[in-house]
């Protein structure tokens, strides 16, 4: 698995970081690999840089090249991406989400991407929930102000059945969130994938 420098501009030859092979224009092999022994560019730059680690799995011995590559720095992200989960506020989350749509499609460390697209997947699923639970709340307002200028009993008796059903769709969608933040954490913290 090569990194590679670039020479010159972007069209340039590159050089695998690995084997040495200069790469060709006529070499057939996908841009990101090195045409003579198949490594990938960017994770022999990485490991070499110190952003990743070759960790060797359960039950291969260091000859046989079977290691795992692990992205330390995407891992910090995904932890720090529950913890904001986690937190009982929807700025929060919205963070959150954000720094993991933003952690790219980097496949390098499949663990991380893996916990990445999971994090992504939460909150997708649960954003018609959201908008819902917003235009209740805006609706709630609403009800709340018109209450205050007419002293209506009624309108009063609806808006606490209303802040009763948000409540409830605001609750449910943190705790399905937090759940499955919980799930992934730990299994993010074990090494494994979600």
């Amino acid at each position: 698995m090569g990194s590679c420098r670039l020479n010159g501009s972007a069209t340039a030859s590159r050089t695998c970081l690995k084997c040495g092979h200069v790469r060709r224009p006529t070499d057939v092999a996908p841009p990101e690999a090195c045409p003579a022994c198949g490594a990938i560019y960017a994770k022999v730059e990485a490991h070499r840089s110190g952003l990743y680690e070759v960790r060797r799995r359960a039950g291969t011995s260091a000859g046989q090249g079977d290691g795992e590559y692990v992205d330390a720095e995407r891992r910090r992200l995904a932890h720090l991406v529950y913890f904001l989960y986690l937190l009982p506020a929807g700025l929060t989350t919205l963070l959150g989400y954000s720094i993991a749509r933003a952690s790219g499609d980097d496949h390098a460390d499949e663990i991380a991407f893996a916990h990445t697209d999971w994090q992504v997947e939460t909150v997708s699923r649960v954003f018609y929930l959201v908008i819902a639970a917003l235009a209740l709340a805006v609706l709630l307002a609403g009800v709340y102000a018109v209450h205050a200028l007419l002293h209506n009993e009624a309108l009063l008796g609806f808006a606490r059945i209303l802040s009763g059903f948000l409540l409830v769709v605001a609750g449910g969608t943190y705790l399905w969130v937090a759940v499955r933040s919980v799930q992934g954490w730990i299994q993010l913290v074990r090494g494994e994938g979600p």
